[in-house]
């Protein structure tokens, strides 16, 4: 029976199509036998070498994934400036990490989508009854942005509130480790930036060894090295398409963030 491949493994798949596996092996399986005690494969290698360390870190950095967090309840310390410092377990950011931060507010800021303390929103007629409501009222969430992340899960906020109780985090948190919320249709270009940061490793990598007149797997030395030499760009091309292409792509498939934005389009509550 076909499996579904996640968005990960389509990408590493995707790369021995268009990248000879001459040079792939060349990159990422050693051949010194003392190096290979345990037992590896191709794609693990490309995941934990260039896909976990640069990809999934950039990723985090231009998605993620918005949600509302409760901070009631949490401990808090209330500096003599009256600034408040939370640190907010990993429990309640379903084991993620928060990335940036929005805002802090009295009421949950997405009543209409899911959030990360367990709640969920109400049917779809509500919804849209509220919607339509708050639009015509006006109505705004009483809270400050001015709030930071000095921590890892740690932030201080500025203004004054009261405590933790009652308040909620407006936060961006890091994707899950396989990207399992990225959409089939965006398979293609998470698989277009994997390709662009597997080039530039092998480029960074591997033109000074083959230099020394390194030949692997029978290839001649000339050929081999007009690939190499051809992702010489590669770097290049890969911030352009994270900054320019890729980071479009993430924001859709943030599904309440994208509600959000077409809210504020529509005039709605944010």
């Amino acid at each position: 029976m076909e499996t579904t491949m996640n968005v990960i493994e389509n990408a590493i798949t995707d790369l021995q199509f268009i990248i000879p596996m001459e040079v792939l092996n060349f990159a990422f399986i050693s051949t010194n036998p003392w190096d290979n005690y345990l037992p590896t494969n191709l794609g693990h290698e490309i995941k934990q070498k260039v896909i976990r360390p640069r990809v999934l870190k950039d990723c985090n950095l231009e998605g993620g994934i918005q949600a509302a967090i409760a901070l009631e309840g949490l401990p808090f310390v209330q500096t003599p400036d009256n600034k408040l410092i939370i640190e907010i377990p990993t429990g309640r950011l379903q084991g993620r990490d928060i990335t940036s931060i929005h805002s802090v507010s009295f009421s949950n800021p997405y009543t209409n989508s899911h959030n990360y303390n367990g709640s969920m929103s109400a049917g779809t007629l509500t919804q849209a009854a509220g919607q339509l409501l708050e639009s015509a009222q006006g109505l705004e969430m009483v809270g400050t942005g001015r709030v930071r992340l000095i921590e890892t899960n740690t932030i201080l906020i500025d203004g004054d509130l009261w405590g933790s109780q009652s308040l909620w985090l407006r936060c961006q948190l890091s994707n899950d480790a396989e990207l399992t919320h990225f959409a089939p249709k965006a398979f293609r270009s998470f698989s277009k930036l994997c390709e662009h940061a597997v080039k530039s490793y092998l480029y960074n990598q591997r033109a000074i060894i083959i230099d020394t007149g390194q030949i692997h797997a029978g290839m001649t030395l000339g050929r081999f090295r007009d690939f190499i030499d051809s992702y010489s760009d590669a770097e290049e091309l890969y911030q352009e398409y994270l900054t320019n292409v890729f980071s479009k792509v993430a924001f859709q498939q943030d599904a309440g963030a994208h509600q959000r934005h077409l809210r504020r389009l529509t005039g709605g509550r944010l």
